[in-house]
């Protein structure tokens, strides 16, 4: 995903940015690279977040306090899970395979873990400045969304990833599931891939917008005045960006 190009062509700029499912923080410097001032990445696998530690501290020592790293699952409710680590880390989740072990069969589960369990509306405080969710949490994706529906009003743009026709974890919605709650949370998908697989890939969600194509081009000054204050105060009362042309 071309995501730098999706986010100027949906004009967001990226001020801070969670990501759910950090896993080594491989994402962490394209982030960077991307304008992020603040990154909170988020990985419960207590195998790998040592590597992901490192990562934060190497970025910290050129800019310190860039970066902040937290060893939890996210869910709807906080508390503790059973994380069901895989030979392949990154297929490693808070849901049992079922589909994966065919598409995948290589991949194993090979141990199960307890792990602390935050939600992203729980700590809120942590996360202000951020303005991109990323989350690759292998099926449970919809449970963390359910416990942040509050963060989500500070959210401009969701990387996540997506299943489509058949689930692989237990219980993981589809892609449809995901488009309904995120819908009700003023997001709509204006962007998908698939590829590696028909069954899973990486969708971009923004956040509902307000449009003027006129402003700024038609009427008197007075009349562009109107259009202008029209704009802000639905801006106000729907919470949607307002985009106007240049």
């Amino acid at each position: 995903m071309n995501l730098k190009q999706l986010l100027h062509d949906h004009r967001i700029r990226v001020q801070g940015v969670v990501e759910v499912g950090a896993h080594i923080g491989e994402d962490i410097p394209p982030f960077i690279e991307l304008g992020a001032s603040k990154i909170v990445a988020i990985e419960p696998n207590p195998d790998i977040f040592p590597a992901l530690h490192e990562t934060a501290a190497a970025i910290n020592k050129a800019a310190p306090g860039r970066c902040a790293v937290m060893q939890a699952a996210v869910a709807h409710q906080p508390g503790r899970a059973v994380l069901h680590v895989a030979n392949e880390p990154q297929s490693s989740s808070l849901l049992p395979m079922t589909g994966h072990k065919e598409l995948y069969p290589d991949i194993k589960e090979v141990k199960d873990i307890e792990v602390d369990v935050v939600t992203l509306d729980g700590i809120r405080e942590d996360l202000a400045g951020c303005n991109i969710l990323k989350m690759d949490i292998q099926g449970a994706e919809l449970h963390a969304l359910q416990g942040a529906t509050e963060f989500l009003k500070q959210i401009d743009a969701i990387v996540i990833e997506v299943g489509y026709r058949m689930p692989l974890y237990a219980e993981a919605p589809l892609v449809e599931q995901i488009d309904a709650f995120l819908k009700d949370h003023e997001f709509t998908r204006v962007h998908s891939e698939t590829p590696y697989s028909p069954y899973w890939g990486d969708a971009l969600y923004t956040r509902n917008f307000i449009a003027s194509t006129t402003i700024g081009r038609t009427g008197g000054l007075g009349n562009q005045i109107f259009q202008y204050m029209f704009l802000k105060v639905a801006h106000v009362e729907t919470g949607r960006r307002v985009l106007t042309a240049p």
